[in-house]
């Protein structure tokens, strides 16, 4: 009898655990996803924020008759790389972090306005340069949720002064 009672009680203390084991690695507070997102919103928007710095102070850029003179185009062949290796930078980075389970359709409607925006500016990048759109449905889907840093652009500070 004592065995059996034994082993149930064995049976019952493994299940506790694998219970208690099981879904414990993807579930993350919110204000923990809102952390670790905001700061690889940092350090993306951080590199291209020195990019494109440094894009400003070379030529055309550093000479002001040169700048005044230079077109969309030539923008759209300078910034544009930049700023998809940053949305791209971000997007990635989003989705490798866990998602808090409640925040699912947010994360995922931010995750889906980063492709809307890269599908777009991959195939027309002079018309997102000319319109200043920097992925601005995503970092307004950022900011509705908390992500205060990725709701900003490398061009904001801190970003272009690290």
């Amino acid at each position: 009898m004592s065995i059996r009672w034994g082993g149930s009680l064995c049976g019952i203390l493994i299940l506790g655990l694998v219970v208690a084991g099981c879904g414990g690695g993807d579930d993350v507070s919110r204000s923990a996803f809102i952390k670790e997102a905001d700061a690889v919103c940092v350090e993306s928007n951080t590199a291209a924020g020195k990019e494109i710095m440094a894009a400003y102070s070379s030529p055309p850029y550093n000479d002001p008759e040169l700048a005044a003179q230079t077109s969309t185009g030539q923008e759209a062949k300078i910034f544009a790389p930049i700023l998809i290796e940053d949305a791209e930078s971000q997007l990635q980075g989003i989705r490798d972090l866990d998602t808090p389970g409640d925040d699912e359709e947010q994360i995922e409607a931010i995750e889906g306005a980063y492709e809307s925006w890269l599908s777009k500016a991959q195939k027309d990048p002079e018309k997102f340069i000319a319109s200043n759109d920097i992925f601005n449905e995503a970092r307004k889907l950022n900011r509705e949720f908390g992500l205060v840093k990725c709701a900003k652009t490398p061009f904001e500070e801190p970003y272009v002064h690290n």
